[in-house]
C-alpha cells in the first residue's frame, strides 16, 4: 500500500512509540474483510460512499478532535486507518483535520511545521473549524489562515496588531460563525469590499476591558449589513446595557442577543429585560475548554432559554 510510513505518521504528532502494531494490523484486516472480500466470501464489494461512511464513523466514534497536542487513543486509530489505502487516508484526513485548535505559540508553531511538511494546498479545503487562542502570535495566525482558506467557523482571539493582512484574510473566509475581538471585527468591517460575510449567522464579539473604547457608530452601521445574522453575542466587561439596547434597535430581525458576562451579577436578568431576545450568560474563561465545539454551547443555551421564556409566557397568557 502506497501510504506514508508509520514512523512518519507518528512523528506528525510526536507520539511515535505509543502506537500498538495490532491497531495497524486490525485496520488492514478490516479493509480486506469488508471492502475487498475474496471470491469465496458472500459479502459484496461496498459502494465508495458506504466505505467512506464506515471509516468516518470509526474515526468520529472516538469523540476526539484534531489538535496539535492530540490524543493518544484518537491518533492511534487515525494512523491505523490511514494505512489502509490512499483513498481511506484521504477520507481520514478530511475528518481529522476538519477541526483544529491552537492555543499557544507552541501549538501554532507545531502546526506550521506540519504545514511545511505537507504538499502545497493540503489544508486549503480540509480545515472547516479553526480555534486560534490569544497566545498565538499575530504572524502565526496570518500564516495559518493563509493556508486554510475554507474555514467556516473561526474563533480568532489573537492580540490585535495594526496590520491589514489578518483582517483581509478573515474577510475572505466563507464564514458562518465567528468569535472575534471587537477591534479585529472593526478592522474587518472597515475594509472596502463589496462582500461582508454573506453566510454569517452567528457572531460573538469580545470587548476586553483594556482595549480601546467600543466604536458604537461603526457597529451599528456594519452589523445590519450581515443580512443572515440570527445570533449575536456581546462579551462586555463591565456590562453595557445601553449598547445592547442600541444593537436590538438596529437589528429587528435578530433572533438571539447573548450578553456574556465574566462575573455573576444577581440583577443581570433584570438589567437586560428590555427585550425578550436578550439572554445573559456567565462564562468562566479560566475553566472553559478551548475549541469550536465548546464555544458553540453558548448558542444552544440561548436558544433553550428563549424557548423556555416563550413557553412560560404562553402558558401564563392562556391561564
Amino acid at each position: 500500500m502506497a501510504v506514508s510510513g508509520e514512523k512518519e505518521l507518528a512523528e506528525e504528532h510526536g507520539v511515535f512509540g505509543r502506537l500498538s502494531l495490532i491497531d495497524f494490523v486490525d485496520a488492514e484486516n478490516l479493509y480486506k474483510t469488508f471492502i475487498i472480500p475474496s471470491s469465496n466470501q458472500r459479502m459484496p464489494t461496498l459502494p465508495p460512499e458506504l466505505e467512506r461512511e464506515i471509516f468516518e464513523l470509526a474515526l468520529n466514534s472516538s469523540n476526539s478532535r484534531a489538535t496539535c497536542a492530540g490524543n493518544t487513543e484518537y491518533l492511534t486509530l487515525k494512523f491505523a486507518l490511514r494505512r489502509v489505502c490512499r483513498r481511506v487516508e484521504y477520507w481520514v484526513d478530511l475528518v481529522s483535520y476538519r477541526s483544529i485548535a491552537v492555543e499557544t505559540s507552541t501549538d501554532s508553531g507545531d502546526f506550521l511545521e506540519l504545514l511545511a511538511r505537507k504538499p502545497p494546498g493540503f489544508f486549503s479545503e480540509k480545515v472547516k473549524d479553526f480555534w486560534i487562542g490569544h497566545f498565538v502570535p499575530n504572524a502565526h495566525a496570518i500564516d495559518l489562515l493563509s493556508a486554510c482558506n475554507a474555514v467556516e467557523q473561526l474563533a480568532c482571539y489573537v492580540d490585535h496588531k495594526p496590520t491589514p493582512k489578518l483582517p483581509e484574510l478573515i474577510r475572505r473566509l466563507p464564514l458562518t460563525r465567528l468569535w472575534i475581538e471587537h477591534v479585529h471585527f472593526s478592522d474587518v468591517a472597515s475594509l472596502q469590499s463589496p462582500t461582508f460575510f454573506p453566510a454569517l449567522t452567528h457572531l460573538y464579539l469580545i470587548f476586553w476591558e483594556r482595549r480601546p473604547p467600543i466604536d458604537v457608530p461603526l457597529l451599528i452601521q456594519k452589523l445590519p449589513l450581515l443580512h443572515n445574522l440570527t445570533h449575536l453575542a456581546l462579551a462586555c466587561n463591565p456590562t453595557n446595557p445601553r449598547l445592547a439596547q442600541t444593537v436590538c434597535a438596529a437589528l429587528p430581525d435578530l433572533l438571539f442577543l447573548v450578553i456574556s458576562l465574566d462575573c455573576e451579577l444577581e440583577e443581570s436578568d433584570k438589567t437586560y429585560a428590555f427585550d425578550p431576545r436578550v439572554v445573559t450568560v456567565y462564562v468562566d474563561y479560566d475553566e472553559e475548554e478551548q475549541d469550536i465545539g465548546d464555544s458553540n454551547r453558548i448558542w444552544v443555551y440561548a436558544e433553550e432559554a428563549v424557548a423556555q421564556r416563550r413557553s412560560k409566557s404562553a402558558t401564563s397568557g392562556a391561564s
